[in-house]
């Protein structure tokens, strides 16, 4: 059910039901599911959905403005009947015809899990037209575009596209809801969301227009205090990303410390829908090498602003894809998800870190005994940049860039506790992490896996804060001729 509850003022003077929240909660009589087809498999059943999630703008505005999606719901046949159930939020173009084959992650994660999942597809209905400039636009362009509408008339948040996103996994745990019950299985009461990158967004915003949510899983999204996020990449590279042309073409990051950026940031940070992420088992799964964000990204929000219970997964040798371990991702997600459906302890990490500019150190006291603890380590190519990214431009293959992590294990201390100290190199960077891991007790080969947070040695940004002055040297589109 939609969240709105009574109007008051968080801390930092956001004020609840924000816009996100009045947008989600608008009843929308174009929401609408048929059943397109069933694809029988080896070890599931998967229904394909027709979702209608609602009616975004206008027809004068946008087009499509009917937001349609394939929603597959997926039953195990090894189903254990349970009120717990899951949604894997994900992308791709809309096509009228109906997927004839079963998706191997939604498959995955039911048979692990032995309940019911469902897949979300088109999250964000893409391409989308805006008649105003007539150019199709997915993914990124999509959402620049509507963050540089609102900048330009804060009076319209409805125009930000992680509405109609966020809305259109509301209307898939209703649509799931009603037709499970259809199928004569156990109606769910309670979802865990997950997604990765603008799906990884929408999963940290979900818990704050629906309390059916229980658990989130959200994937390559370290975004929490956004703006601090943001001007970390700034302070470490010199530059913007390449990732962010998006933004960038539209001269969006000129703006990131202006108070109508801050504006954008009051909707749509989750660090700011904290009263509602908090009581949420939280997996976060990044990437040590995603081109969007630094590996240590964590540090703005992890241990001051990131409230409840928590667990972090840093995938190291991945982009922001995950790949080439996006398998081994989906059995972790699967394993937490166990914890969360029987109502286990989740085993967490209590962290300390020390930093430095000369050795630093991490020191984890695990909260079950694990059955694998290793120590990752990398370091940066640059000699000036406090760069990970496995990829720095899209010309591939030149674009490789090989901040390879290697590991160690590790022992541990007579307390039970875990030690992993890095050196500062010479030239550039280290970054490294510990990981601990958990055989499966639920009758699988499986595994659960935590981390710290990355540490990077030495403990300085080469490159000053951009203020008010972010990218209009043209640096920020100089990244595509950037090697190392």
């Amino acid at each position: 059910m939609v969240v709105l509850g009574l109007v008051l003022v968080h801390v930092d003077c956001v004020v609840y039901p924000t816009p996100l929240q009045t947008y989600v909660a608008k009843s929308d009589p174009s929401y609408e599911y048929t059943l397109a087809t069933t694809v029988a498999g080896s070890d599931t059943t998967t229904y394909v959905l027709k979702l209608t999630s609602q009616t975004w703008l206008t027809d004068q505005d946008v087009n499509p403005s009917l937001w349609q999606h394939w929603f597959q719901v997926i039953v195990p046949n090894n189903l254990e009947e349970s009120t717990q159930s899951g949604i894997y939020v994900d992308g791709g173009e809309y096509s009228p015809n109906p997927p004839t084959s079963q998706d191997v992650e939604g498959v995955m994660l039911a048979v692990q899990t032995k309940m019911i999942m469902g897949h979300l597809y088109q999250i964000p209905n893409e391409p989308t037209i805006f008649l105003a400039e007539g150019k199709r636009r997915s993914e990124d362009a999509f959402l620049a575009y509507t963050w540089a509408h609102f900048l330009n008339d804060t009076t319209k948040p409805e125009w930000i596209g992680r509405f109609p996103m966020v809305k259109a996994v509301v209307r898939a745990m209703d649509a799931m809801q009603d037709f499970i019950s259809k199928l004569g299985h156990t109606k769910p009461e309670k979802f865990v969301i997950a997604g990765a990158s603008k799906r990884g967004w929408v999963t940290w915003l979900t818990p704050a227009v629906d309390s059916r949510v229980n658990a989130i899983v959200p994937m390559v999204m370290p975004i929490l205090n956004m703006v601090d996020v943001i001007n970390q990449m700034w302070r470490s590279l010199g530059l913007w990303t390449f990732a962010f042309k998006d933004y960038t073409s539209l001269g969006l990051l000129q703006f990131v410390n202006d108070p109508s950026f801050q504006e954008l940031a009051d909707i749509i940070d989750p660090v700011n829908y904290m009263p509602y992420i908090e009581k949420l088992p939280k997996y976060m799964v990044f990437s040590t090498g995603d081109e969007f964000f630094l590996p240590d990204s964590t540090r703005n929000f992890y241990e001051q602003s990131l409230l409840g219970p928590k667990y972090l997964r840093m995938v190291p040798n991945t982009e922001h894809s995950l790949a080439p371990l996006d398998q081994l991702v989906v059995e972790n997600i699967g394993s937490f998800v166990n914890y969360v459906k029987h109502g286990d302890t989740i085993p967490s990490l209590i962290e300390k870190i020390i930093y430095s500019n000369t050795t630093a150190s991490i020191t984890v006291w695990p909260s079950q005994p694990p059955d694998e603890v290793k120590m990752w380590v990398a370091y940066t190519t640059s000699p000036t940049r406090r760069d990970f990214r496995l990829i720095v431009c899209t010309k591939l293959p030149d674009c490789f860039q090989p901040v390879i992590w290697s590991s160690t294990d590790l022992p541990a201390n007579a307390d039970g506790s875990y030690t992993a100290t890095t050196s500062a190199p010479l030239l550039g960077f280290a970054g490294f992490v510990i990981e601990v891991s958990y055989k499966s007790k639920y009758g699988t080969d499986d595994w659960y896996s935590i981390t710290s947070q990355v540490v990077i040695v030495p403990d300085i940004y080469p490159f000053a804060p951009c203020g008010n002055n972010c990218g209009q040297n043209g640096t920020y589109y100089a990244q595509e001729d950037y090697l190392f």
